[in-house]
């Protein structure tokens, strides 16, 4: 066979070059590939702006981060193109959008209408029909159609018609791929095999690669310039070589498979490397074609063997194949699946024994990794006389050479690694048991299970011993057991967290404080840092640290990480730290790094190579070397944490919409170029758009925004990559929105958008003006109108209104007379019953009174007289009678008083705390000679003439406690005088101040009362209704 009688040929091997294992291919399925309504990817490109075009056999499809938008020949979409089977996608040299479509023509993007315009005139012949699109560095765009070439200058908008003859069509055959090799020279693969076409000379060239390639039948099918300017070839029948362009010379040759004819449907170079997209596979080489592995199974593996084109972005590939849309990274993240190494998928837990052998439970069996083969065994293969009581394991152990194995329903198995044999614990109903953590304490041999709804048991090597049985643990069921140095963490199936003293052999209820109000966390993780610290993971409300000195000090209060990230609501499976203190976390959101206080560093995803975004219960571990082992359910990730990089950098942001109410009537023209926004009043409503432009995994994008002059803080927005706002008051405005990429990397710069809101018409200045003078000439006219109005009926009006007036004038003199009558009639009743008083207080006075002291006690009553006058001056007239401001007559009695004082006045402080409430004269009256005897008394009896701090208080209100009246007038005079003698209260002198107010009292139905304290007092309460 000729492929045998190669000159030179290459021996593959199957295990990885060191070269092609540094790079760590990991092949994953995009999240946009279920969006993606045909899933035959043929052309893939990402423009100036940071979009991704996607091409396939049924349309053109769009995606700004946020919108997938197609575009295809369906006469009902809006996006219409002449044809769906997109063959090539580029950009002219401005950037506009270029599309090879098979059956429509070579279509560019306008952005001024935002459609697609064919671009058929370009040609004088039909090449409606392309197959492939090349854009060389000065603008020139090629294209080819099944069996010619064409040449387009879009500088001088004309195009190369001398490629168009017979010559050129022999030489070429059938064009399969173009490559611009320097400036001006035209690379293309055909039918016919290689060809060099000069845009200088205006000629073609073929190569002669019969020294490489003897057979007949081939076509070269992919093109890719080497980093040293050597062209790699891959042709449709699987062979490869490395061309030298200047002699010639074939510098390596190999071959995919050497019985099946493979067409390489497109070649890449890859950090170095080099990618060979088949339609039986993708692989991998070194640029040099060696060490070609085959890598259509590595991470999640291909969606189709039948990959048509590969296209590099930033970090990663994107690979378009036969059945959808895939990722190719590198990482340091090791994936086993079953795929790939034969262990089963539902991964549950991991554990290392005393060879250090991996053992790896999972739903379908216990596995254990051969590190030769870099595979799996599963148990019955190795030890094939024992049986498994279950082969769903839930957990694992290892204490020395025993494997502890927990399982779903079959209890505890002790499998001795040395020996070959296994044994069950001597538990109660062990094989009924759901099994759902193992600890073993290699000091003491003790090995704690946890299990669903049979306790806490401790298995020693003196027998079994089940906490929950015996009473001394209420709780029956334990869901995780965290091993400290003298004590254990138990989280409770019912989400209660306990410590056990190992030494006092004592649980303590743990009550922390979430910070989430009055409903539990459910804990799905613990893991102790190297200086104490301990961490909680919990399911929906991410990651919770307990400070070593918040544990000294007994504080229970929680303090939460990541806050207004996406681990701020991840479910937390798994938490280890590494050599430097920083947290490993595994997520249902993918792997977060996190520092030692908690602060997420980067987030790592399924394109990272992860076995999925979503990890499982339980199924963690750190091995003896340093291995982190995270597991889920489409295999598990191992991998050193000094060996991640996590040096990430932000992704753009753009704005990709503004939606208006009136947005037809304006053309905004590209968002991402748009500065600045003006608002009408029309603009009640106004919603932005914007997205990161990571693509990896969209979904996962997080968003925050904020209106300058409107919104106080950041609204964290979530993966929400909208903001709405309506009816925005007149004003200028600056929108700003910051995003996370999928690896949770904020750009703080974000995008800003200055923003103005005019006033509506009606409130502008010139809308005033109008309204003024509009106003004006309102006020003339009905000024107008008023003025022929009222005047006719002015007369009639102003005589009805003297008429009216007159007699209001008579009523009101009749009214004045009457008041004027009731007035004198309530005086002259005011001053018989004065007169009447002061009568019966001379006659009272008189009363055994010599002559020669009669003169004394007329010149004191001529006090009284003028002091009870002044009365007069505290009257006025209400609500049909006359009152008294008896506050203001006592204001008036204190100086009379104080003149005839037998001490100096000014040691004398009076207090006056009488109502202001007006008295009916007639009672005012007498209260009014009442008060003066008391105070009169006071002044001049009270106090000792060497008394330097004396004070009289009067008290004079309102009370309802009096019976069987409602209400009465209470009055107290206090001293702190000599004090009023016994036998003065017991019987006064008939003559005697006390005498007459105990008369006027009684006379009033009221009551006295004396007090002789600490000077004098005398209360009295009087009827008085109100």
């Amino acid at each position: 066979m000729k492929r045998q009688s190669l000159a030179i040929s290459f021996i593959f091997f199957v295990g990885l070059s060191s070269a092609i294992h540094a790079a760590n291919p990991r092949l994953s399925k995009s999240p946009l590939s279920t969006s993606i309504e045909q899933p035959v990817i043929a052309a893939i490109y990402r423009d100036s702006s940071g979009f991704l075009w996607i091409g396939t056999q049924e349309g053109l499809y769009k995606f700004d981060g946020a919108n997938l938008v197609i575009f295809n020949s369906d006469g009902n979409n809006e996006n219409w193109i002449p044809s769906s089977d997109i063959r090539g996608i580029s950009a002219d040299i401005d950037g506009n959008i270029l599309v090879a479509t098979h059956g429509g023509g070579l279509l560019i993007w306008d952005e001024f209408l935002k459609a697609f315009v064919s671009q058929r005139d370009i040609t004088k012949v039909d090449h409606s029909r392309l197959t492939s699109l090349h854009v060389a560095k000065k603008g020139n765009i090629w294209v080819s159609t099944i069996d010619n070439i064409f040449l387009y200058n879009q500088l001088i908008n004309a195009n190369e018609n001398w490629m168009s003859t017979p010559k050129f069509a022999r030489v070429i055959g059938k064009p399969y791929v173009m490559l611009e090799y320097r400036s001006g020279q035209l690379l293309v693969g055909s039918s016919l095999g290689l060809s060099r076409i000069s845009l200088k000379e205006k000629t073609i060239e073929k190569y002669d690669l019969s020294s490489w390639h003897q057979e007949e039948n081939f076509g070269i099918s992919a093109l890719v310039l080497d980093p040293i300017g050597n062209l790699v070839i891959g042709t449709d029948t699987g062979s490869l070589a490395v061309l030298d362009l200047e002699d010639g010379a074939i510098l390596a040759k190999a071959r995919l498979d050497e019985e099946a004819a493979i067409l390489v449907s497109d070649l890449l170079l890859y950090e170095n490397m080099l990618l060979i997209a088949t339609d039986n596979g993708l692989y991998l080489s070194e640029a040099s074609l060696s060490g070609i592995q085959d890598i259509s199974l590595q991470g999640t593996g291909l969606s189709s063997r039948d990959v048509i084109s590969l296209y590099q972005d930033s970090g990663h590939v994107w690979v378009g194949t036969y059945n959808g849309l895939d990722i190719l990274s590198t990482a340091h993240f090791e994936l086993f699946n079953k795929k790939n190494s034969g262990v089963d998928n539902d991964i549950l837990a991991f554990a290392q024994d005393s060879e250090t052998r991996m053992w790896i439970g999972t739903y379908g069996g216990l596995y254990l990794y051969d590190t030769q083969q870099r595979s799996h065994k599963k148990f019955e293969v190795l030890f094939d006389k024992i049986r498994l009581s279950d082969q769903r394991i839930t957990s694992l152990a290892t204490s020395n050479d025993k494997l502890w194995v927990g399982f779903y329903r079959g209890g505890v198995q002790v499998i001795d690694l040395a020996a070959g044999t296994s044994e069950f614990p001597e538990i109660d109903s062990s094989k009924e048991i759901f099994v759902m953590d193992i600890s073993v304490d290699p000091t003491s041999q003790n090995v704690w299970i946890a299990t669903r709804s049979h306790g806490l048991i401790r298995v020693s090597p003196t027998g079994a011993y089940n906490y929950y049985d015996v009473g001394t643990f209420p709780e029956e069921g334990i869901s995780i057991i965290y091993e400290r140095a003298d004590s254990l963490i138990l989280i409770t199936t019912n989400n209660r967290i306990y410590e056990y003293d190992i030494n006092t052999e004592k649980f303590s209820l743990l009550k922390f404080d979430f910070g989430f109000g009055p409903q539990k966390a459910i804990v799905f993780s613990v893991n102790e840092s190297g200086n104490g610290d301990l961490w909680f993971g919990t399911k929906d409300h991410g990651l919770f640290l307990w400070p070593k000195t918040e544990q000294d000090s007994g504080n229970l209060q929680l303090r939460r990480s990541g806050n207004g990230t996406q681990l701020e609501y991840s479910t937390i499976y798994g938490i280890f730290s590494d050599q430097i203190g920083n947290l490993w976390c595994s997520t249902q959101n993918g792997i977060f790094k996190l520092s030692s206080e908690g602060e997420p560093i980067k987030r790592f995803t399924i394109a990272d190579g992860l076995q999925g975004n979503d990890f499982s219960f339980g199924a963690s571990f750190t091995s003896q070397s340093g291995l982190i082992y995270f597991g889920g359910m489409n295999g598990y990730n191992r991998f050193y944490p000094t060996k991640i990089e996590t040096e990430g950098s932000e992704s753009p942001m753009m704005l990709t919409d503004v939606s208006l109410p009136s947005a037809d009537s304006r053309n905004l023209g590209k968002f991402n170029d748009l500065q600045s926004l003006q608002l009408t009043h029309n603009d009640y409503f106004v919603t932005f758009q914007f997205s990161v432009l990571d693509f990896i995994d969209a979904e996962k994008n997080l968003f925050r925004y904020k209106l300058d002059n409107f919104d106080r803080e950041w609204i964290e927005n979530g993966t929400r990559n909208t903001a709405t706002y309506t009816n925005l008051p007149p004003g200028d405005y600056v929108f700003r929105a910051q995003g996370a990429n999928s690896a949770g990397i904020w750009n703080r710069n974000g995008i800003s958008l200055n923003i103005d809101v005019l006033p509506p018409p009606w409130y502008s200045w010139w809308a005033y003006l109008i309204y003024s003078a509009g106003l004006m000439v309102l006020v003339w006219g009905l000024l107008r109108i008023y003025r022929s109005y009222v005047i006719d009926r002015q007369r009639d009006e102003l005589a009805q209104e003297m008429f009216e007036a007159e007699n209001r004038a008579d009523d009101e003199m009749q009214e004045q007379l009457e008041l004027q009558d009731e007035i004198v009639l309530t005086s002259y009743q005011h001053n018989l019953t004065t007169l009447s008083l002061v009568s019966d207080f001379i006659s009272h006075r008189s009363i055994g009174v010599p002559a020669d002291v009669k003169r004394k006690v007329t010149d004191s009553s001529i006090r009284r007289i003028s002091a009870l006058s002044s009365l007069e001056d505290c009257l006025s007239y209400h609500a049909g009678g006359a009152v008294a401001d008896l506050k203001e007559y006592t204001d008036g009695l204190f100086p009379v008083l104080l003149q005839v004082a037998p001490v100096k006045p000014e040691t004398i402080v009076t207090i006056n705390e009488v109502t202001s409430m007006p008295v009916p004269a007639e009672l005012a009256s007498p209260l009014s000679i009442i008060l003066y005897e008391l105070l009169e008394n006071c002044i001049l009896h009270a106090f000792e003439q060497d008394s330097l701090a004396n004070y009289i208080q009067v008290i004079l209100s309102v009370e309802t406690t009096y019976e069987p009246y409602e209400n009465c007038l209470c009055l107290s005079v206090s001293d702190n005088g000599v004090g009023i003698p016994e036998e003065v209260g017991e019987a006064p002198r008939p003559n005697s101040g006390i005498a007459i107010v105990k008369y006027l009292v009684d006379k009033l139905g009221g009551s006295l009362e004396f007090s002789r304290k600490s000077g004098s007092l005398v209360v009295i309460e009087i009827p008085y209704n109100f």
